[in-house]
């Protein structure tokens, strides 16, 4: 704190401003930067007197750059004002905030002037062609400056509301009159200033709860469903932390009904963790659409993108959306991280740097979109699903079940083919679930020297009684689970889950144990509306090819050296290919083994079509931690260019290297190169480590962007590996699989067949070896 009092010392209180562009931006910036580290630090009159001394130069200043600026720090003192319960000053702020806000169009315009005063040839607008590109550049400026206008009304009237909300008594009249004017802010909102529709969604449920409190319940409930909508949207919506959107539906369902401080509120508020009987149907049915919403759940964009290639047949489709998505992530960036005073910049210098030409390409993509493909609303902002729709859905022996948290207590959902959901409060704490999880997860592990760790059987069992004993009362055993896991719940296969204690830990004892697999059949959903996508557009695959493999690197050379560096050989593959080719009767043509596993022969067979014929496609390999750039260029050409933005390291699956210089060879089938494939797969097996998902970690995402992309690819299902496999167990059991799969059809019903039989095999009972699969996707008849 010593550096922060020698940059803001005593004297710079009374100093006056000084300085034009960016230093006088930057020091009135430094003054509310070291006021928040005092105000950490404890030193809160000191803290006050810093913030006062850059407000009132702010107002003071005649620089351009400031002034832009001025509205969001009007803002900050508002909210202070609100904190400290100073409701009169915090109410003058918020109106300086929002006088200044409509001002800024004043702002812009007298920059354009002194811009014009400039030399003409310095300016590049001096001939009839540099005049008509300025005057194009200044109306697209104009319209982000619009935005940005509206951004701040929304901030502005929304804590005008808070205030009247606060005011004792509540002037519950006029809150609804600034919680109005913010939703019609928030509804005028660009895509990319919108959040991606949670501002709009805020700002309704802040009015929601204005109209409630003047006993306005039908019209309440009414912008709260509004409100679940809009959090849907892409790539992010509230969020399962948004208590407010939660706790406002369910007491305005309540009240709405005439049932004001009944026992549905009571139980409304057990959702989050209070206790309580389960909610009436009615309130239940009402509780599944949010919770499909408040599910975070980071493959929300399969949903997007898998639906849009089966409706449209269109990878061109997909391509735009993945960029429309990584544009929309750059933009919000920019605006969440404290950019925005940079974007005002940006406008004001016409638009030529920074987010604005991003927010253009999203324009452009969304009016290719609209003019090209039908039903694209649905694609981008796809609706939570009904009961009704959800049932339409299932299959008479299927259950969904969803976990979710709240308030550091999990939750579950249960929803059948018939019958009404069941929504059921506190079955354990957060931090219990992710204790039980983490052991178990440990205990599935290998150690490097190969051996297996002791099975936990304590936390399996205690797991199985904590999240599933509870829903398995409503699920008849033998029947499916579609499972939309949270938290920890994300990184351990069910089927690893104890009904009882087994008779010992040894290997014969573990093969007879009370595997929760045993009565269940388990898979993993994405989301139900990408469920609903894969059986509403594309039930089954039109590929004429049964099957084709890829597998067994070549990380040798002729010479016996190392290409690739730290992967040993897959022997193992090879004999697992063979024997899949065989069950599904595909010859040795169907293989691509060795030095014909290559990036480069896949993507000749992409490119003749001979991937999209096949219906089960399988990879056979390591899996590594590849650094992709940090661009990749597959979205479909627009005006303007563009490429879609990768991550800079990820999974990919170990190819045959083909050169000896690994900087320069191709030997990764990366996440963008899997992602641009063209399949029509009915299913995709990765016997790889590690696809399920990145890590086993509890914060870990439950699907790794691996097996998202071969979504995005269009397979229908994905057999994944939640760990390092053991290359025999891994070469027994996907040939088990696949011949149940080619009698059954059901992907989940095979996988539990073959769990059954591998682990009755000599050496294998410890479910490292017969467990590390899940099925994510349509799990089949």
């Amino acid at each position: 704190m010593d550096r922060v009092e020698a940059a803001v010392p005593d004297g710079y209180i009374q100093a006056p401003a000084s300085g034009t562009g960016s230093a006088a931006l930057g020091r009135i910036s430094l003054a509310l930067f070291c006021a928040g580290l005092l105000s950490l630090d404890g030193q809160y009159d000191k803290a006050e007197r810093v913030f006062e001394a850059a407000h009132r130069q702010a107002r003071s200043s005649s620089d351009l750059a400031v002034q832009f600026y001025l509205p969001r720090i009007d803002l900050m003192a508002a909210q202070r004002g609100l904190s400290a319960g100073d409701l009169g000053e915090a109410r003058r702020q918020a109106e300086a905030a929002l006088d200044h806000a409509h001002g800024l169009s004043a702002i812009f315009d007298k920059y354009l002037r002194a811009m014009k005063r400039q030399s003409e040839d310095e300016t590049g607008y001096g001939d009839e062609e540099g005049s008509a590109r300025r005057d194009a550049d200044v109306a697209e400026s104009r319209a982000v400056l619009a935005g940005i206008v509206a951004s701040l009304d929304v901030a502005a009237h929304g804590l005008l509301a808070n205030i009247y909300e606060q005011s004792r008594p509540p002037d519950w009249a006029r809150a609804e009159r600034e919680a109005a004017a913010a939703e019609d802010a928030a509804a005028s909102l660009p895509p990319a200033l919108s959040l991606f529709g949670s501002a709009l969604a805020a700002a309704q449920v802040q009015h929601a709860y204005t109209l409630e409190g003047l006993k306005r319940y039908d019209a309440a409930l009414q912008l709260i469903r509004k409100a679940m909508h809009q959090s849907a949207g892409p790539p992010q919506g509230l969020g399962s932390g948004d208590a407010a959107l939660f706790a406002t539906m369910q007491t305005l369902i309540a009240k709405a009904s005439g049932n004001t401080i009944s026992a549905d509120v009571i139980r409304a508020v057990a959702l989050f963790g209070v206790g309580g009987a389960a909610p009436s149907p009615d309130i239940a049915a009402e509780l599944f659409e949010t919770i499909q919403v408040l599910h975070e759940n980071n493959v929300g964009d399969i949903a997007r993108t898998l639906t849009a290639k089966l409706a449209t047949g269109s990878d061109a489709f997909a391509a735009l959306l993945r960029e429309r998505e990584d544009r929309l992530a750059k933009v919000t960036g920019a605006l969440t991280n404290g950019n925005a005073i940079d974007l005002m910049n940006d406008v004001a210098s016409g638009g030529s740097a920074g987010v604005v030409p991003d927010i253009q390409r999203i324009a452009d993509i969304d009016r290719v979109l609209q003019e090209s493909y039908a039903n694209y609303a649905d694609f981008i902002q796809p609706a939570p699903l009904s009961v009704a729709e959800a049932q339409s859905i299932l299959k008479s022996d299927e259950h969904i079940v969803i976990y979710f948290e709240t308030f550091n207590v999990l939750n579950a959902a249960v929803i059948g083919k018939t019958g009404a959901p069941v929504i059921l409060q506190s079955i354990a704490w957060t931090a219990d679930a992710t204790r039980l999880a983490t052991a178990l997860r440990q205990s599935l592990t290998a150690p490097g020297r190969g051996d297996t760790a002791p099975f936990d059987a304590k936390s399996a069992q205690q797991l199985e009684g904590l999240v599933f004993a509870p829903v398995a009362k409503f699920i008849p055993k033998g029947d499916k689970v579609l499972l939309m896991p949270d938290a920890a719940l994300a990184s351990v296969p069910f089927e690893t889950f104890l009904e009882g204690p087994p008779v010992d830990l040894s290997d014969r004892g573990l093969a007879r144990a009370p595997w929760l697999g045993n009565d269940y059949r388990f898979a993993t959903l994405p989301s139900i509306a990408a469920l609903r996508a894969l059986r509403r557009y594309a039930p089954r695959s039109e590929g004429r090819q049964p099957f084709l493999g890829f597998g067994d690197p070549q990380l040798l050379d002729h010479g016996g050296r190392d290409l690739r560096g730290g992967f040993s050989a897959l022997p193992g593959t090879r004999r697992e290919l063979e024997t899949d080719a065989k069950i599904e009767g595909a010859g040795s043509d169907a293989l691509y083994l060795g030095d014909k596993f290559t990036k480069a022969v896949l993507r000749d067979l992409d490119s003749r079509g001979v991937l999209r014929d096949a219906r089960i496609v399988a990879f056979a390999s390591h899996t590594g931690w590849f650094e992709t750039p940090q661009s990749t260029a597959s979205a479909a050409p627009l005006p303007g260019g563009g490429e879609a933005r990768a991550p800079t390291r990820s999974l990919a699956i170990v190819l045959t290297p083909v050169g000896t210089e690994a900087a320069n060879d191709e030997g990764y089938l990366t996440i963008g190169d899997i992602a641009k494939l063209s399949l029509d797969a009915d299913w995709v097996v990765l016997s790889a480590c590690n696809t399920a998902a990145d890590d086993g970690s509890p914060n870990a995402l439950p699907l790794s962007g691996l097996a998202r992309a071969f979504f995005h690819a269009k397979a229908r299902a994905l057999l994944v590996s939640h760990w390092e496999l053991d290359d025999n167990a891994a070469a027994a059991l996907t040939p088990v699989v696949l011949k149940d799969y080619a009698a059954s059809h059901s992907r989940a019903g095979a996988l539990a067949q073959a769990e059954a039989s591998i682990r009755a095999e000599p050496g294998f009972g410890h479910p490292y070896f017969w467990a590390p699969f899940v099925v994510v996707g349509d799990p089949g008849d």
